[in-house]
């Protein structure tokens, strides 16, 4: 009985864990989508920026601004409008591989949710209904995150061909997450079996 109050409370936990994370995946979205309008309009004004910087005027008035000054503000002024075409397309590859990522985040965190939220209810993760669930959750972690590391590979092989200067950043989102799936797949098969020595103590039907 005590082993199943601490695995309730990380079952709670890991409820709100969830819940957080489904949260900061809508937020991320938003935000993100926001950062591909940004970048856009920003890619829109590159001409404009390149422009400004052949004027001899402008290093004129850049100079005035940082006389007497240690150099760095100069110096991090010119490198941001110098890099300015390479730091927009990063910045729109880093959105929209980042919306893409939190889409699927908040789809997954949905689902944990629910899933989490079904045993507090039931008091209990031994269930033959709640290791189905179980299952068909590790298995949808374990398919989202495959297909979401294989197009934002693509996508970001789109945009380099497009646009220049990008840091591919699609592998530094290492999906570590469909080790999580398997992990739920070993626990409904514990869960189940679980939930068919509970039944089988108790003299009810059974069945693996």
């Amino acid at each position: 009985m005590n082993h199943l109050k601490s695995l309730m409370k990380i079952m709670k936990a890991a409820k709100v864990i969830s819940a957080v994370a489904k949260v900061s995946c809508l937020i991320g979205i938003i935000l993100f989508s926001l950062g591909i309008v940004g970048s856009v309009f920003l890619y829109s004004q590159t001409a404009s920026i390149n422009a400004l910087l052949a004027d001899p005027q402008f290093d004129a008035a850049i100079e005035e601004v940082f006389e007497g000054s240690d150099g760095y503000g100069d110096f991090v002024l010119s490198y941001v409008l110098n890099n300015a075409d390479a730091l927009v397309n990063n910045l729109l590859n880093f959105s929209v591989i980042s919306l893409f990522i939190c889409i699927v985040g908040f789809v997954l965190g949905r689902e944990n949710y629910h899933y989490y939220k079904a045993v507090t209810l039931a008091g209990t993760p031994f269930t033959y209904e709640g290791a189905e669930e179980l299952k068909k959750l590790g298995i949808h972690v374990i398919l989202y995150n495959i297909g979401a590391s294989f197009i934002c590979g693509i996508v970001e092989s789109v945009l380099t061909l497009v646009l220049s200067g990008l840091f591919p950043i699609s592998s530094a989102y290492a999906f570590a997450f469909p080790v999580l799936g398997f992990i739920y797949l070993f626990l409904s098969l514990v869960f189940r079996y679980g939930a068919f020595l509970e039944k089988k103590a108790n003299g009810t039907e059974y069945s693996l």
